[in-house]
């Protein structure tokens, strides 16, 4: 039996405020091809999540906050913002399944966050996420300033510097 306790959430907080990217993830899941991914996720709030998409018709995605909050965003194909959702643990809404196809990223507004993400498997690194030309990758020097720039966007603005 796998449990979800205190304890692992606690030492995946540590793992990813210790980490280069600022955000670490437990796999419940025994391999990449198991055909439902369960992960627990800790995130920074100085952790970049390029926005991205799942081609795959299959490759919904399931996210329930469970310490801390996040603010999930969704785009259009040109990377306004359609929707800016609060998940909250102690509010109203703690989580939400979002369809294939969808631009989409987190951000922590401050402190940290550890939530649950379920998705349809198999994991394929080479074709699991599509990430928007209209964004900076990862190791771009410009993260900070549109990390910032994702923090304050709200819906009609276009999320490019």
């Amino acid at each position: 039996m796998k449990l979800i306790d205190s304890d692992l959430l606690d030492h995946l907080q540590v793992n990813g405020e210790q980490a280069a990217r600022r955000r670490a993830n437990h796999n419940f899941h025994e391999k990449n091809d198991a055909m439902v991914q369960r992960l627990f996720i800790s995130m920074e709030s100085d952790s970049y999540v390029r926005p991205h998409f799942h081609p795959e018709s299959h490759k919904w995605e399931f996210f329930l906050v469970l310490r801390g909050r996040l603010d999930f965003l969704v785009f259009d194909d040109d990377g306004t913002l359609k929707e800016r959702i609060a998940l909250d643990a102690d509010g109203p809404v703690r989580g939400l399944e979002i369809p294939f196809n969808t631009w989409h990223c987190t951000v922590v507004n401050e402190g940290s966050v550890q939530f649950l993400e379920v998705k349809e498997g198999p994991y394929v690194v080479n074709n699991d996420k599509h990430f928007a030309e209209w964004s900076p990758p990862e190791e771009s020097e410009i993260v900070p300033n549109y990390l910032a720039l994702l923090k304050e966007l709200q819906p009609g603005q276009v999320a490019k510097l």
